[in-house]
């Protein structure tokens, strides 16, 4: 009985002992305790990101150890060491730069966020916030900062989502394309202005969670056109009555009582029948350019009555793109009150006393009272004398007391023009009637002339002189009057005891035998001075003469000068 014991324990002992190798051996095959256990291999890394996945990931197969009678197999299923984990800090965009900044979690599912974040771009500023590590199945969140650094419109962020990972949610909601990439959009952003955008992404397996933000930004400038409508409004006024020939004044307003600038502004008034303007116009125009919002301007537009009735005077304005407007003022011409004028000579020289004499007359019905005759000359010009007036620099007043109708009046003033021109002398007369106020005025035109005056004198450098040497003929042009003289021209003719050689002075000098002739100079002012040389040489010994004549468009006859020389 012993031995057949024996040996079945031994058979017993032997097969327990198979069961322990052959689930050492492969856990996965088969299990005789009962226990099914799953491969274990070393975890891969991601494929994609920094990490560069291993060549394989097979799984490793564990030593076989013995199993317990009394416990299933016995596997260890703790994980190896992550060469991965964590990332390598030379794959955060700033890497140990302070720009790296860390806030505290709030979760124990992830650690603490670090900032990522770039300023290389002129338009958008980019930050991205994520956790330095988190759990395999547990979501945790990516942060966007977008902060435009200028106004841009178009702004489009482009969130690639990690290698191995699932999109859980994102604030604002998007989904992710068919390359797991998530896009938002901002039609207009304003400078300082900040988009945030939360993204929560849960890993499926371990490795280094790489999630890549870019933007783009289109820079706007934006032109703002202010409308608005501008009104012109125009008025005119005038005296109700006037007196026939006497001066008559309008008044013209233009303004913009709109919302914006009337551009071009134009006023045209234009001259009826009854009415005269010293330009001799029959429409006077007047360009005020622009008018702002609120903006006046004032026109005073002065005409002589030169027939009795009722005239009416129109004016209207215009300006860029807007309606013409008008505006009237009727003006009833009495009979004349007071006449007056003014004879002076059409020319006179300068610096001569010239009369004009002034004729005032009253040809109405009506007494005049309180009459003020002035004279003003004009300047340049000053008052000689003027006999009754009281005279003040270049005016002259005369005051009569009464002139009855038909009665004239003449009174005379002398002046004298320092200054070239056709200046005009004016005289105004202002009465006093029963019908109120009458002024009339008159003027007389005188051309003030010059008259040039040449005068010249040549030297000689050098009296007596040797035959054989030179000397030098200076002859000095001035014009001493008081106008311009033109085509002034010098000839100078040398004695067969000179030879010309040399020439100088304003002009061209040729020398023909013993003559030179200077080229005429086109003017000269007055008081001006030029001076002409020629260089002459002693070939024969005598009494040598020089002589010169100067010609011009102001001389009646030429002026000439003589010049000895004793040779020897």
């Amino acid at each position: 009985m012993i031995q057949p014991l024996r040996a079945l324990f031994t058979a017993l002992f032997i097969m327990s002992m198979f069961c322990l190798a052959s689930c050492g051996r492969n856990w996965c095959d088969f299990s005789p305790c009962g226990v099914q256990c799953p491969p274990k291999c070393d975890p891969c890394p991601p494929k994609c990101g920094p990490c560069q996945p291993s060549p394989s990931c097979e799984p490793v197969r564990r030593a076989p150890r013995r199993a317990s009678r009394n416990a299933p197999c016995a596997q260890s299923c703790a994980p190896t060491a992550n060469p991965y984990y964590p990332c390598d800090p030379s794959f955060f965009p700033c890497g140990n730069d302070k720009a790296c900044q860390e806030v505290a979690s709030t979760s124990q599912c992830y650690g603490n966020i670090r900032s990522y974040q770039t300023c290389d771009d002129c338009v958008v500023e980019l930050c991205q916030r994520a956790p330095e590590f988190a759990t395999v199945g547990s979501p945790y969140p990516v942060e966007i900062f977008i902060t435009a650094r200028k106004e841009c419109a178009d702004v489009v962020v482009h969130q690639t989502l990690p290698c191995g990972s699932e999109f859980v949610k994102s604030d604002p909601p998007v989904s992710p394309d068919a390359a797991n990439s998530l896009h938002w959009e901002f039609p207009h952003m304003v400078k300082g202005e900040t988009q945030h955008i939360s993204v929560w992404i849960r890993p499926m397996k371990e490795g280094c969670c790489l999630a890549a933000a870019t933007v783009c930004a289109c820079p706007q400038l934006c032109a703002y056109t202010n409308c608005g409508q501008p009104v012109i409004c125009i008025q005119k006024c005038g005296p109700t009555c006037a007196c026939l020939y006497c001066p008559i004044s309008y008044q013209i307003e233009v303004c913009n009582s709109g919302s914006a600038t009337a551009y071009n502004v134009v006023v045209q008034d234009t001259v009826p029948d009854g009415l005269t303007h010293s330009s001799g116009l029959n429409c006077l125009s007047y360009d005020l350019g622009n008018l702002c919002p609120g903006e006046k301007r004032n026109i005073c537009v002065d005409f002589c009555a030169n027939k009795p009735g009722c005239v009416t005077n129109v004016a209207s304005v215009s300006y860029c793109d807007g309606p013409k407007c008008y505006a009237e003022a009727t003006t009833l011409i009495n009979a004349p009150c007071v006449e007056v004028t003014k004879t002076g000579p059409d020319w006179a020289y300068i610096c001569k006393p010239v009369e004009y004499t002034i004729t005032v007359t009253n040809p109405g019905d009506l007494v005049l009272y309180d009459i003020c005759v002035d004279d003003v000359s004009p300047a340049g010009t000053t008052v000689v004398e003027a006999p009754g007036a009281e005279i003040c620099c270049n005016r002259a007043v005369w005051c009569v007391p009464q002139l009855c109708p038909g009665e004239t009046k003449t009174f005379t003033v002398v002046l004298r023009s320092q200054v070239a021109g056709c200046l005009t002398n004016k005289v105004t007369v202002t009465t006093n009637s029963d019908c109120g106020q009458c002024v009339s005025c008159a003027e007389a035109p005188t051309c003030w002339k010059g008259i040039p005056a040449m005068h010249m004198c040549m030297v000689n450098a050098c009296d007596p002189i040797c035959v054989g040497q030179t000397t030098v003929y200076r002859v000095c042009v001035t014009n001493r009057g008081t106008a311009e003289d033109t085509n002034v021209q010098l000839v100078i003719k040398f004695s067969g005891e000179f030879q010309p050689e040399c020439v100088n002075g304003p002009s061209r000098g040729v020398i023909q035998g013993n003559t030179v002739t200077f080229d005429p100079v086109d003017r000269m002012a007055p008081k001006e001075s030029t001076e002409f040389s020629v260089t002459v040489k002693a070939v024969s010994a005598g009494d040598a003469r020089a002589e010169a004549t100067l010609t011009s468009d102001g001389l009646g006859s030429p002026v000439m000068d003589e010049d000895r020389a004793h040779i020897y």
